[in-house]
């Protein structure tokens, strides 16, 4: 760094970080080096899957044709991708009302061929949780379609 910044950098790190954490760091390497870590992240491998799967049957039951959800190896998410026609930015903002947290994916894409669709976490909730979220979010896109759809009525004259 330049060496007029050095004093003020010295005085920065002193306020925000007097010293490393070396009784953490110590605490951390002993508990991977006796397996606890490895215990942890084979066992949180089975909850996320179970939760995974509550995911899937619960879109299955009331997502049936509104999301298309594909199983994932890996990770506490899933994408599910909706119709070209269908604002995912809008079932995000109406699902926040209802305290459901879904991402819409259409902000992630450049270009001319924006996919629309929502990010949807599992990892933090029971299968119970999960069921209602997926049950009130199937509400919550049931009434933004038959709002278009009458929209759409008004519009052809109908």
């Amino acid at each position: 760094m330049p060496s007029h910044l050095s004093e003020s950098f010295a005085k920065a790190r002193a306020v925000a970080d007097r010293h490393s954490p070396t009784i953490e760091q110590a605490a951390l390497a002993d508990f991977i080096a006796e397996g606890h870590f490895a215990r942890h992240v084979r066992r949180m491998r089975v909850i996320y899957a179970q939760r995974q799967t509550a995911l899937l049957d619960a879109a299955r039951r009331y997502l049936d044709g509104l999301v298309a959800l594909q199983p994932a190896r890996a990770g506490m998410h899933l994408a599910g991708f909706l119709s070209p026609l269908i604002d995912d930015r809008e079932i995000a903002r109406r699902a926040a009302a209802k305290g459901i947290g879904v991402a819409p994916l259409s902000p992630y894409y450049l270009g001319n061929s924006v996919k629309r669709g929502l990010v949807i976490g599992f990892a933090g909730s029971t299968g119970t949780q999960i069921e209602n979220s997926i049950r009130e979010l199937a509400g919550v896109m049931s009434s933004i379609r038959r709002a278009k759809a009458g929209s759409d009525q008004e519009v052809s004259g109908e």
